[in-house]
């Protein structure tokens, strides 16, 4: 059974070049199976800002507010359904409680520890916690310190899978033994490590396994390797007898979830569909398609499980709106009242196997900073909150006062239907605002319905905020991804953003006059893209650790091996499938040629970046080399170099340097509510970062 991810998110503004997400995860689609038909949304659009300019105006809030982190950061319930065990606090003092599900005190089984994920024993005796170097074991009840069942590598050659479903009481991790020739794939295998740490070879496989499918005896069913062409599904029998039963090739997804008691495989995946949807293989290798999104609009994103079969009982979906669907009647029956109880909402559904467990049940939305937990009873007909006590501290974006974002669908000049979100401030009229185009990065990954920092921070200050799913975007079909060709530069993707922002304009979003555009990693270079040559759209671009040419950065990129999948994928095959091939000199000399530094002499609106020293993903010669071109032909642009930072800013200071940089320059230039001066810290840290100023070298 593959532990599947909670979803899918970025933190704050400062999304990485998540290139090496798209060799297993889903490509998305603009039409497909069921697909509505291709036409804007503009009725529906005007009703709900209708609805938005009805609510109460929002009060301003501090920059801090919008800093804070959950304090929890995971929440698991038992597979007995009887307990509930949490991960509260940072990265370096995180502590791991468990209570009852009756509602007895909660109890710690490790303080002040570097705890980043937690795992259930089958047995629901045993909380294992994984640390940067170590696994932990620990007893529910409380009647022994923890044991240290196993020493973790840091260098990537091992993974914690998760806990085996084949015993009551032990983990499951992957090594990669290194291959003395180079060339050749590692070796891998799966031990068994349980609470006492004793180790199991469970098997030994000639290529890297990258994932793991388990029938509800906990016996190993299914494995998927990747053999130089695509990744293969192998069928292992009682005997041991490997067999092929399926390739997912060309983008498509194949994520595997557990094995049926009649031997058949459930798993995400695409592989003869365009949205990633639940289907099913037979050990004969036939294929079913079983459940999709019923709006024809998005890829599977999660599922709930049956922790004893590990059957799939609701699927859920959120890369435009938040729905569940339940995969059989009597699961609908239960669910059709929790539904109702939290509309429109991100779900997050785990049941027990004891008939007396509630349900635990996370929810979230746009809205929300934090995911609410409740526990809902067989026969109860509310769901009870837990938790909250812990939460309120995080809580300083009230929901009633913050931002919804509404999904909104337009259509790009070639005919494909688009997709995005809209957030305007409550109680304004939105044809009247100042509207900043916020591009993600990737530009293999998304924006979702979810709850965004920055998007809310701006909301906040008065700006509409619209954030674009550009072709190109995983979770939306493979269609959707492969529609981009490889065109990211002066071309397709750049031209969805610029027809987007148009298209809102021209629908009663934001001032024609007063358009910023801003971004990080890949969402940067779109922002100086679009300033570049859209100046009479855009008056201001914002980005941070921004690739200045794009072909530039794909190449550094394979060539120091920085966004590789080790031991899988290479980097420079993945592109190719995404119609970026590298050898290919006229592709990559016209990418080149429309690129923002290529272009520098064309640049008449006012520019700010932003870069770490220490980026590992965008070469900080490529931003500085840009600066400099810009300095020297005279324009109007600001530099901030943090040396120690990486991709990202890291710690409270540098994220909130990074707010007050984007309301300071998006109210110098966008005429915004004039934003509150930064502290001492904040003001210190950007006067020491700032290089450039308006143009002018700081001494």
């Amino acid at each position: 059974m593959n532990p599947l991810p909670q979803g899918w998110s970025v933190r704050g503004l400062v999304g990485g070049l998540c290139l090496l997400y798209l060799a297993q995860q889903p490509a998305l689609a603009a039409s497909g199976e069921g697909n509505p038909p291709a036409f804007d949304n503009a009725i529906e659009l005007a009703s709900a800002l209708a609805v938005e300019q009805a609510r109460p105006l929002a009060p301003l809030l501090d920059r801090s507010a919008f800093l804070d982190e959950p304090a929890l950061r995971q929440v698991l319930q038992s597979p007995d359904g009887l307990q509930i065990a949490w991960l509260q606090g940072g990265a370096e003092r995180a502590s791991v409680w468990v209570m009852d599900s009756d509602g007895a005190p909660a109890r710690a089984l490790l303080t002040q520890s570097d705890a980043s994920r937690l795992y259930w024993s089958r047995d629901s005796r045993w909380v294992f916690a994984q640390l940067p170097t170590r696994l932990l074991a620990l007893s529910v009840a409380g009647s022994e310190a923890y044991t240290l069942i196993a020493t973790l590598k840091p260098d990537g050659e091992q993974q914690t899978f998760g806990a085996d479903p084949g015993h009551p009481a032990a983990m499951l991790l992957i090594e990669s033994e290194p291959p003395a020739d180079t060339a050749q794939p590692s070796t891998s295998r799966l031990w068994r490590v349980d609470r006492q740490g004793q180790r199991t070879l469970l098997l030994e496989n000639p290529l890297p396994l990258l994932d793991l499918a388990f029938n509800p005896q906990g016996r190993l069913s299914y494995i998927k390797q990747f053999d130089g062409d695509a990744f293969v599904i192998l069928h292992l029998g009682a005997d041991g007898a490997r067999h092929e039963v399926a390739r997912c090739t060309e983008m498509r997804r194949c994520t595997l979830i557990s094995a049926d008691a009649d031997g058949s495989l459930w798993l995400i995946g695409n592989i003869d569909t365009d949205l990633a949807s639940l289907q099913r293989i037979q050990p004969d290798g036939s294929l079913q398609t079983l459940h999709h999104d019923p709006r024809g609009e998005a890829d599977l994103r999660e599922l709930t499980l049956h922790p004893q079969s590990f059957k799939p009982l609701i699927a859920h979906y959120g890369s435009m709106r938040l729905h569940s669907h339940a995969l059989d009647a009597d699961t609908e029956r239960w669910l059709q009242p929790i539904r109702r109880e939290f509309p429109d909402a991100r779900l997050q559904i785990s049941v027990g196997t004891d008939p007396r467990a509630p349900a635990l049940i996370g929810v979230s939305h746009s809205q929300s900073q934090l995911t609410r937990w409740f526990l809902r009873s067989p026969a109860a007909h509310a769901s009870r909150p837990i938790l909250n006590d812990l939460q309120q501290a995080s809580l300083s974006v009230p929901e009633t006062t913050a931002a919804r974002k509404i999904p909104v669908r337009w259509l790009a000049s070639d005919g494909m239907t688009l997709h995005g979100f809209v957030s305007v401030p409550p109680g304004r009229d939105a044809a009247h605002l100042p509207l900043v185009v916020k591009v993600h990065g990737g530009p293999w990954t998304l924006t979702g319905p979810d709850y965004s920092a920055a998007t809310q921070f701006l909301v906040n200050r008065g700006y509409a905020v619209f954030e674009p799913n550009f072709r190109g975007s995983t979770g939306l079909g493979r269609n959707y991804l492969l529609a981009a060709r490889g065109d990211f530069g002066h071309g397709r993707v750049q031209l969805d953003i610029v027809e987007g922002t148009r298209w809102l304009l021209a629908h009663g979003v934001g001032d024609p006059q007063r358009v910023a555009i801003l971004g990080a990693s890949f969402g940067g270079y779109s922002a100086l893209l679009g300033v570049t040559h859209e100046p009479e759209l855009f008056r201001l671009a914002i980005a941070a650790v921004p690739p200045s040419d794009f072909a530039w950065t794909l190449r550094w990129a394979v060539e120091h091996r920085v966004l590789e999948l080790e031991s899988t994928v290479p980097f420079e095959r993945t592109l190719r499938a995404l119609d970026l091939n590298l050898d290919d000199a006229t592709a990559m000399a016209r990418l080149s040629a429309g690129s923002p530094l290529a272009q520098a002499h064309r640049l008449s609106r006012p520019v700010v970046l932003f870069a770490g020293g220490q980026d590992q993903r965008v070469a900080i010669r490529s931003v500085t080399h840009y600066a400099a071109r810009l300095l020297e032909l005279g324009k109007d642009v600001d530099l901030y170099i943090e040396k120690r930072a990486g991709h990202e800013p890291d710690g409270a200071v540098p994220r909130e340097a990074w707010l007050s940089l984007l309301e300071q320059a998006l109210q110098r230039e966008l005429g915004g509510s004039t934003p509150p001066p930064p502290g001492a810290a904040v003001a210190s840290y950007l006067q020491r970062n700032q290089r450039i100023e308006r143009g002018r070298l700081r001494r």
